[in-house]
C-alpha cells in the first residue's frame, strides 16, 4: 500500500522544530529540508527509498531528533537507519 503518494494540490513545504508538513513534494525535498534540522547529526542523509512520486508527509516531532523522527515516520514505512553508502562528497584541504 502506497502511503505516500500525494493527494494532490499545491506544492507547498513547511518545517520547524517541532514538525513539518510536505504537500505535493518529491522526498528530495523533505530530505534537502531536514538536512538544516539534522545539522548537528554526524552523518549524512541519503534518500535510499526508490520512490519518484511526489509525496504528502505530515510529522510531528523534534525535528532534530532522528529518534523522534523514525517515531513520526512509523505510519509511512519509512525509517532512517545507519548503514554504510557510498555518496559524493566535496572535501576541503589546507595546502
Amino acid at each position: 500500500m502506497d502511503k505516500l503518494h500525494t493527494k494532490g494540490g499545491e506544492p507547498s513545504a513547511t518545517l520547524d522544530a517541532f514538525g513539518c508538513s510536505f504537500r505535493s513534494c518529491y522526498l528530495y525535498v523533505f530530505i534537502s529540508r531536514i538536512q538544516t534540522a539534522l545539522q548537528f547529526n554526524p552523518l549524512p542523509l541519503v534518500d535510499e527509498t526508490g520512490y519518484m512520486d511526489m509525496t504528502d508527509l505530515e510529522l510531528t516531532a523534534n525535528m532534530s531528533s532522528v529518534e523522534e523522527l523514525n517515531k513520526a515516520l512509523v505510519p509511512y514505512d519509512l525509517k532512517f537507519i545507519e548503514k554504510p553508502a557510498e555518496i559524493e562528497m566535496l572535501v576541503i584541504r589546507n595546502r
